[in-house]
């Protein structure tokens, strides 16, 4: 048994989760990828070990390491050096943390009988991987039950009634629906408030690593009660653009708690913000070695296709003022008249809902000028009608917009769809018509949208629809209804796909 004292030694541990994942990675054909900001995470690790802090946030983009370093190999290294320790693990799903809880599992039953002299056992509860614990070899030869473990669970699910000595919150948003959607922040702050949280034990730590998707995701809620709370726990922030933008040398700041800021802390951040290893200037990038400049320019431009505001957010963890809206007012303007030599489109978003209280049957009209490169959103119709009404309102309107106009319908899933479709295509059998399946979480495809709006390549003409359109769209994601947006969003895709265009991004 080749267990070191020197890495035993808790007192004075430098052993860190990094130098773990090199020797595990030597081993098994896994080259651990050295980064300096990777380095960084790690050190403030050994110091929320050794108690120098109990809160630790780190804010990366994403596919720069982090996930691996704080969630596979953290964990396995905690664990080894105190195998009374509880672990729990969280992410957006439970079978995200269970897959990085398997993973730790692994790396710990893998070196930890030669590092450390421990070994994982099989948990109680229904899964192997989600819950399990660890057991020590002791000075008569045998392995003896430990109280430490590790127990992983999706958020908001599946940690309730177990302490944790060390907390991970790993990417607890999933994608642009979960960020941007009222019913999901306000679901996620009641479970950091009243789940997470109270599983801590007395000096318990939080590894919270995260991509920034805008001001009022969990991070951002938890950061801004944290400036107001001087007097809980200081959170040891870690942010880092992928895009320097501007001379960073302080990648690593203190955020609230200030009555227990201790003088330790404030010279171990200013230590860290001195070392030069931390610093970049404009325009360097964050892990070059990984994402070279042509990489990290077409991230940039495939973010920018959704607007400026997720390239801010998800890239460079600086969310903007405004970006937890989808459609900002300023991005609306209003021309009197369109150009005649345009592509031209209408899409229908169907509800077949009559009276009020329900979703809107809505008709978005759009063109596309190739000699101006700029999409107009000419006309909407609205209703809420019977089945038999919404076929007569868009029998009607093509008649109006002219055989000119492409007709298109959101298709449905199911046979249901099918049929309306053929329905339809049988009613406007004169007219360029064809039903469309939705690709994607909705605000993925208003977001595609939004970057031709920030671009300035997309106005609205003039009319009496003009003022309730703006104002729904507005609104979102919380917003009542969303029916125009779903139109608008699919005349514009259409758009792009009749002409196959790419949305034009200028990457600097």
């Amino acid at each position: 048994m080749d267990i070191s004292e020197e890495i035993l030694n808790l007192k004075s541990v430098t052993f860190s989760p990094a130098d773990l994942a090199v020797y595990y990675a030597a081993g098994h054909s896994e080259p651990w990828r050295h980064a300096s900001h990777l380095d960084l995470i790690n050190e403030a690790i050994l110091l929320a070990f050794n108690g120098g802090i109990q809160r630790v946030a780190a804010f990366l983009p994403p596919r720069y390491g982090k996930s691996h370093l704080i969630s596979r190999y953290t964990p396995a290294w905690w664990l080894g050096l105190r195998p009374d320790a509880r672990v729990v693990m969280t992410s957006f799903s439970h079978t995200r943390a269970t897959d990085w809880s398997k993973d730790a599992r692994d790396v710990l039953n893998t070196v930890g009988p030669k590092l450390f002299g421990v070994r994982t056992r099989l948990g109680t509860g229904k899964g192997k991987e989600d819950n399990w614990g660890v057991e020590s070899f002791n000075e008569s030869g045998e392995y003896v039950r430990r109280e430490g473990g590790m127990l992983a669970g999706g958020i908001r699910t599946g940690i309730s009634g177990v302490g944790a000595d060390l907390l991970i919150v790993d990417d607890p948003i999933a994608d642009w629906a979960d960020a941007y959607s009222e019913t999901f922040q306000r679901t996620n702050w009641d479970w950091w408030k009243g789940t997470a949280t109270n599983r801590l034990e007395p000096g318990g730590v939080v590894l919270y690593i995260q991509t920034r998707w805008c001001q009022e995701d969990l991070a951002g809620k938890i950061l801004s009660l944290a400036e107001d709370q001087p007097d809980q726990f200081p959170w040891l922030v870690i942010r880092f653009p992928e895009w320097a933008e501007v001379d960073e040398v302080t990648p690593v700041s203190i955020v609230g708690g200030a009555n227990n800021v201790t003088k330790e802390l404030i010279d171990w951040v200013d230590e860290k913000n001195a070392e030069k290893r931390f610093h970049r200037m404009k325009g360097d990038l964050l892990w070059p070695e990984r994402w070279n400049l042509r990489a990290v320019k077409e991230r940039k431009a495939k973010s920018c296709e959704g607007g400026e505001l997720e390239w801010q957010a998800i890239h460079q963890q600086d969310p903007q003022p405004g970006s937890g809206l989808v459609f900002n007012p300023s991005f609306f303007q209003v021309v009197p008249t369109v150009p005649v030599d345009a592509l031209r489109v209408r899409y229908w978003d169907l509800a077949c809902t009559k009276g009020t209280g329900g979703d809107w049957t809505v008709g978005v009209a759009m063109s596309y000028s190739p000699e101006e490169q700029a999409f107009y959103i000419e006309d909407v119709i609205r209703g809420q009608w019977s089945p038999g009404e919404v076929e007569k309102n868009i029998a009607l309107a093509s008649q109006m917009d002219g055989y000119q106009v492409a007709i298109r319908v959101e298709e449905e899933g199911g046979a249901s769809g099918k049929i309306l479709i053929g329905v339809f295509a049988r009613m406007l059998s004169d007219y360029d018509f064809a039903g469309r399946r939705a690709k994607g979480p909705k605000i993925g495809r208003w977001r595609r949208m939004v970057g031709a709006m920030e671009r300035g390549n997309m106005y609205l003409v003039e009319g009496a629809w003009n003022q309730m359109f703006i104002r729904e769209l507005t609104t979102l994601p919380g917003g009542k209804n969303d029916d125009q947006a779903d139109a608008a969003a699919g005349a514009y895709a259409e758009l792009i796909d009749m002409d196959r265009l790419s949305p034009h991004v200028e990457v600097v």
